[in-house]
């Protein structure tokens, strides 16, 4: 069992033979999680835009030049805001500093785990860095549940790329990028809920318990 495609074939280029008994289940979403805070969204202001960033970001994972598009967006009259739960490196932070974006960013720390799912049902665009090529960060499919844009940061993280692009839910850029056209084209993000669905987790449940099915009959 894999948790994400690239890994498995990965392992299938070194051990040929396990090709034909391996599978890939990815970590995937509850979807009950959003039933239990779908009927009590906490209200924003209007036209305040909120990019979230939701668990621990480490300064190897720092997008400098997206942090500072947000701030010339912000110059030009756009209500952006950043907003981060979990833990933030201390490079991360001083970048939001550097880029004069430190009144416009909150630090939440850790939440509970309804709290944080309310949190990103709440924001406008959801942010989130895949450096590793092998993984697929778990927050992916709770973002791609909630229909939100995503902008994702990492180099070399195809199937992350791939994920965003099947689903329609947003865009993945390098690390040296700045990640303006995300900002520029976010109406006309319109993320596959059909496609999304295919990571609820009762559905991988079913997989799995055919896989294991399968293996005890044989």
């Amino acid at each position: 069992m894999f948790v994400t495609d690239t890994m498995k074939k990965d392992y299938e280029k070194k051990y040929p033979f396990i090709k034909e008994k391996s599978n890939v289940l990815y970590w995937g979403y509850s979807e009950e999680d959003f039933h239990l805070i779908s009927d009590s969204p906490t209200k924003r202001i209007s036209d305040e835009e909120i990019i979230l960033h939701a668990g621990n970001i480490f300064d190897y994972q720092n997008p400098e030049k997206f942090w500072k598009t947000i701030k010339l967006e912000i110059d030009k009259g756009r209500k952006l805001k950043v907003k981060f739960i979990g833990t933030v490196a201390p490079e991360i932070k001083q970048s939001i500093t550097n880029s004069g974006l430190e009144s416009f960013t909150e630090y939440k720390g850790f939440l509970p785990y309804n709290k944080v799912i309310r949190e990103t049902m709440n924001a406008s665009y959801l942010l989130v860095c895949a450096t590793e090529p092998r993984h697929v960060p778990g927050k992916l499919f709770e973002y791609l549940r909630t229909g939100k844009p995503i902008i994702a940061f990492g180099d070399g993280n195809e199937e992350v790329k791939k994920i965003l692009t099947e689903a329609n839910a947003g865009m993945m850029f390098g690390y040296a990028e700045s990640g303006e056209e995300f900002l520029n084209s976010t109406a006309s993000i319109n993320v596959s809920q059909e496609y999304v669905q295919r990571f609820e987790r009762k559905l991988i449940t079913q997989k799995l318990n055919k896989i294991l099915n399968s293996v005890s009959i044989n």
